[in-house]
Formats: C-alpha cells, structure tokens, sequence
C-alpha cells in the first residue's frame, strides 16, 4: 500500500498539536497505521475517522463475525486488498472459519454462509 500513497504521511510524535489524537488512535488500534499517519494531515478528520470507526467496530450491537465478514465483503468489492488484509486478523479472532474467509471473496456468496450473514453480504 505505502508505494501508491499520494498524500504526505506524518511521523507519529513529529507534531506536539496531534500527541492527543495518536493517543486516543494508538489505544483503540494499538498502533498508528499507513492510513492513519496519512490522516493526520488533517487533525479533525483523523479524529472523525477514528471516532466512527471505533464506534461501528466496538460499539455496535452487530456481532463481531457479521461486522468483520461485512467489512471483507465491502473490501473485496472495492478491490481494497489492504483494508482486507488489516481486518483478515480481527476476523479470525472473531471466530470466523477459514472456509468463510475464503467464501467472501467469491461472487455470488456461497451457500455456506446462514441466512441473515449472507443477506449482509450480498
């Protein structure tokens, strides 16, 4: 991903005015990401960005499966292989089998996934 990257990257601790906006993002992400260092161009849209991921991905009432095979599905719809490879992680933790994994990649959704999974992912 970072041989394509258009916009300037900020260096984590280089800017004394965003040590509160990495803080807030190291302790949600546990670490400052490519796309989070490109973010912090803008202060504010960094924090936007981090204030709603965190909410759809810690403080929803969508289980931690479903939210992760959606959030695959999307990525590999927008043909956006890092931001699959970034959550193939959580949704492994998630419990997800690595039959699934597979399957979200393919269209149409296959048959393996239940119902209501595969009505999200479509």
């Amino acid at each position: 991903m970072s041989d394509n990257i258009r916009v300037p990257l900020v260096t984590p601790g280089t800017r004394s005015e965003l040590v509160e906006i990495e803080r807030r993002i190291e302790s949600e992400r546990g670490a400052i990401s490519v796309l989070y260092q490109a973010l912090l161009n803008s202060a504010p849209l960094a924090a936007g960005w981090e204030a709603m991921l965190t909410a759809i991905r810690s403080r929803s009432s969508v289980p931690a499966d479903l939210r992760e095979l959606m959030i695959l599905r999307v990525a590999v719809l927008n043909r956006a292989t890092f931001e699959f490879a970034a959550h193939l992680p959580h949704a492994q933790q998630a419990g997800i089998p690595a039959d699934k994994l597979e399957a979200v990649r393919r269209a149409p959704i296959a048959d393996i996934f239940p119902r209501m999974s595969a009505s999200c992912l479509h």
